[in-house]
């Protein structure tokens, strides 16, 4: 019976039965996860490529309701925040810049900045020596 009231009873009862299952010499177990169907199925045509666009922009004008920090006043905002002590985050945030490589890798390229900011270490090495976060990948 495989009905289990406990995770420790789980434990037991799956472990009883590799037991028993791995007693014939001939008997190798292994996980295997349950068969699913493809998603798309093998050999589904692609759709034809999107149309380029007839338009271009650089940059965009912001909203009213932003302020941009370029602005007498956004550069006055910031000049407050670092007499108040209050722009500490900043500077490794500011050390970090990087631009996205595509419009949709913006919370990629958001959480890179963010964790090389704050001197998380990937533990695998980006290019030679150096152990980085990097959005190539």
């Amino acid at each position: 019976s495989h009905t289990i009231n406990s995770a420790a009873g789980y434990n037991e009862t799956l472990f009883s039965d590799i037991r028993q299952q791995s007693t014939s010499p001939n008997n190798i177990i292994c996980h295997q996860p349950p068969h699913h169907p493809p998603l798309i199925a093998p050999n589904t045509p692609l759709p034809p490529p999107l149309p380029k666009p007839t338009y271009s922009f650089r940059g965009r004008i912001l909203p009213p309701n932003l302020l941009a920090f370029n602005s007498t006043e956004g550069k006055g905002r910031f000049l407050e925040s670092l007499q108040s002590n209050h722009a500490e985050a900043y500077f490794p945030l500011s050390q970090q810049f990087l631009n996205q490589m595509d419009p949709a890798y913006c919370g990629v390229s958001t959480l890179i900045l963010v964790l090389n900011a704050l001197a998380m270490d990937p533990n695998v090495r980006w290019r030679g020596g150096w152990r980085w976060y990097g959005d190539e990948s």
